[in-house]
């Protein structure tokens, strides 16, 4: 069952009142009425004395026993709504809005700050040359604080902030009027009108002229206090059962009084003709809580040569909402379909949660809760079929373990022998250090080489040695080469050829360069000492020396 709220409709003269529950297509009104506002507490929709007003609507929504309904959407007609139709390109709902919040204040030449902007989305034209038409309004953020002290004093939780032209709009685009139609809502002190074809909005404009002219003549005339107001309403429209007659209100004074509402109806009409539309307005329905005032519908049909007819003799007028009279109280009920976003942020968070927000609020967590319990119950049966699977596979791995034993055993002895190997290599590795071959050498050297041979250079590395060798004569070369092939330190080594010098005594030297390989002597000492020197096993020493010489 959808969740009951009140719709609120505040005039300067009467405040009307709808407790409803929405449907899909309809409204259910399961309960209607209107009082009249204290003197002077509402002034061009904008609440003055919230005090006053605030007591006087709980004392009528006691007496109607709606005191437990706390919800509520007001809606706001008044003059000071600054509204503009502008056109856009073609794009997103959201890129108009930021459109026009960006500029708001070349729509309007006021201190923005002071407003509230929004906007509605009126058509969305496609076509290579589409556009949007969008209505952007700007109301005082004065006159919303005074809504809300209502609301707060009343102890009313407030969902939404309507206009009353949006409310309108919102429930006249359903009937598809296929002419162009002036639906005129009349009110006690002023009159607000719409364009409208199909569900087309095409133009709104406001009039301070109402039918509560002709009441206050008729409550005067009788002595009628501000109390009997809606009574003196009743008095002097035509629906009513409670209709006294045109004779007993006065044909004059019915003239006098609805000549300038009927006038205003007929500029209406001319200023809307002038524009370039596709068509021309075709007829009027008055609508509204004086739009039964004796002899309106007459003078306004005369006044402006249309058909003019009342809300409810419209086709599929009376069913867009049960319970209520939709002609009367259309601003209430229309603000039940898509109120316009007139709740400033810093006056939403004063909003207290509605109780059918909590209703709807805890309906969610519920859902949301057993959707979670859900899930977590399936998350419990697939891990608990995880743990068993796992569970399996770990008894095959131990017994694959057990199967396995003896192999690791033959696996972690291979795994020593090769360390050991290792071991062994590196052992062999520092055994075979040139630094051993090396010390060998030298101690060879200091064994077995002449006294007088003289070491000039010597480069070590890690296959041998290469030395620059000189001796007191070249006989002495011979000998030293001769020794050199004795060493057991040595495998391989090369001699250059020997120089012979004499310096300037006469004494002679020879010099040499020798270079080792270390390692076991493969030779025997078997070869003539001068091989080295003349290049032959065997040969004439004379020639040798004169080649040294050379």
């Amino acid at each position: 069952m959808a969740s009951k709220i009140l719709n609120i409709e505040i005039g300067d003269s009467l405040v009307k009142v709808c407790c409803s529950a929405s449907k899909k297509k309809t409204c259910n009104v399961t309960d209607s009425f209107m009082f009249p506002a204290p003197v002077e507490s509402v002034n061009d929709g904008a609440v003055n004395d919230p005090e006053r007003l605030a007591d006087r609507l709980r004392e009528e929504l006691d007496s109607h026993e709606l005191r437990g309904i706390k919800g509520a959407v007001f809606t706001i007609a008044s003059a000071k709504i600054a509204s503009r139709e502008i056109k856009l390109p073609v794009m997103k709902d959201k890129q108009i809005a930021e459109t026009v919040k960006t500029n708001a204040a070349d729509y309007f030449p006021v201190d923005i700050t002071k407003y509230h902007v929004t906007h509605t989305l009126l058509e969305r034209v496609k076509g290579a040359d589409g556009f949007c038409r969008v209505l952007v309004m700007a109301v005082p953020l004065s006159l919303l604080e005074g809504y809300f002290k209502l609301a707060e004093l009343a102890k009313l939780d407030i969902i939404a902030i309507d206009s009353c032209g949006n409310s309108h709009y919102q429930l006249i685009r359903r009937l598809k009027t296929r002419e162009v139609t002036m639906f005129v809502d009349v009110d006690c002190t002023a009159s607000f009108i719409s364009f409208v074809q199909g569900d087309n909005l095409l133009l709104q404009r406001t009039f301070a002229f109402g039918g509560g002219d002709l009441v206050a003549s008729y409550m005067q005339s009788n002595g009628i206090g501000e109390g009997g107001y809606v009574k003196a309403l009743s008095a002097v429209s035509v629906n009513s059962p409670d209709y006294v007659g045109e004779d007993a209100i006065g044909v004059s004074v019915i003239d006098e009084e609805l000549s300038r509402l009927a006038h205003s109806m007929v500029r209406s009409v001319d200023y809307f003709n002038s524009f370039r539309w596709e068509a021309s307005a075709a007829q009027i329905v008055l609508m509204g809580s004086c739009a039964h005032v004796s002899g309106l519908k007459e003078r306004v049909a005369e006044a402006t040569d249309l058909p003019t007819f009342y809300f409810e003799e419209l086709k599929d007028a009376n069913t867009l909402a049960s319970g209520a009279d939709v002609g009367v109280y259309i601003g209430c009920i229309g603000s039940n379909i898509a109120p316009v976003d007139f709740m400033p942020e810093f006056l939403r968070r004063r909003r207290k949660i509605t109780k059918s927000e909590v209703e709807e609020s805890l309906v969610k967590g519920i859902v949301a809760c057993a959707v979670l319990v859900a899930g977590a119950v399936a998350l419990c049966v697939l891990t608990a079929l995880n743990y068993k699977s796992d569970l399996n596979n770990l008894h095959r791995v131990q017994q694959e373990i057990e199967r396995l034993g003896a192999a690791e055993e033959v696996y972690l002895t291979y795994t020593a022998y090769q360390q050991g190997e290792q071991a062994l290599l590196h052992v062999q590795t520092l055994a075979s250090n040139p630094n051993s071959q090396l010390r060998a050498f030298f101690e060879e050297l200091e064994s077995k080489m002449p006294s007088g041979i003289l070491v000039l250079t010597a480069l070590c590395t890690t296959d041998g040695v290469t030395m620059s060798i000189t001796v007191p004569s070249l006989e002495e070369s011979a000998v030293t080469i001769s020794q050199f092939r004795t060493f057991e330190s040595l495998s391989q080594m090369e001699v250059s050829s020997v120089a012979i010098q004499r310096d300037e005594a006469g004494f002679e030297t020879a010099s040499f360069t020798i270079s080792c390989s270390y390692g076991k002597n493969p030779y025997l000492n078997d070869i003539n000492p001068y091989a080295e020197i003349i290049g032959l096993e065997t040969g004439d020493s004379s020639s040798a020396e004169t080649e040294v010489l050379e």
